[in-house]
């Protein structure tokens, strides 16, 4: 599985932008009253739009070789920068990582955590805001952990700018997918 994080290794600029909005079945009924139902069970897409401006054309070159690899039809890891969490456990229970100091969102799911030693398993299911079911058991009380909150994308539209000599701005959508 490609990974643009470790293979291109070059962030886009501050100010990223995430849109979401979850596909919904809505039935209307006559007497204005209507019934809502997630369609599915990974219905909330994010669509980013990314922007690496006035970068060398050595940049920009690594940044379009791996969209030109993936093709627009092979999925990617990616995460975008600063959404990773280093902090330490407050408290053990089995499978569990729980932090107080934090707020894990659904953006969480199905994401991986390493503990201090280096170990890595899943993340199953967000419990609360504060607590988080694994897949395997590899926290501990007072236990530094990180959480790199990779997901699977595509991208199947990007453009290059030249600018001035030698340094170009590319754009590029990365669209969620929810594949295995």
């Amino acid at each position: 599985m490609a990974n643009f994080n470790t293979e291109v290794n070059i962030n886009p600029d501050r100010g990223l932008k995430a849109d979401s909005k979850p596909r919904v079945l809505a039935a209307t009924y006559g007497d204005g009253y209507e019934q809502r139902v997630a369609a599915g069970i990974n219905n909330t897409p994010e669509v980013w739009n990314l922007t690496w401006k006035n970068r060398t054309s050595a940049e920009a070159n690594k940044i379009i070789k791996f969209l030109e690899d993936q093709g627009g039809v092979t999925a990617f890891d990616w995460y975008p920068t600063g959404y990773d969490i280093s902090s330490t456990a407050t408290s053990a229970a089995t499978k569990k990582l729980i932090d107080t100091s934090q707020y894990f969102t659904a953006r969480y799911l199905n994401t991986t955590v390493t503990d201090s030693g280096g170990t890595t398993t899943t993340v199953t299911a967000i419990d609360s805001a504060t607590q988080l079911s694994l897949a395997a058991d590899i926290i501990s009380s007072a236990e530094a952990y990180t959480l790199y909150p990779y997901k699977k994308y595509k991208c199947e539209k990007w453009s290059t700018q030249h600018n001035i000599s030698g340094h170009q701005t590319i754009t590029a959508t990365f669209t969620k997918v929810f594949e295995p």
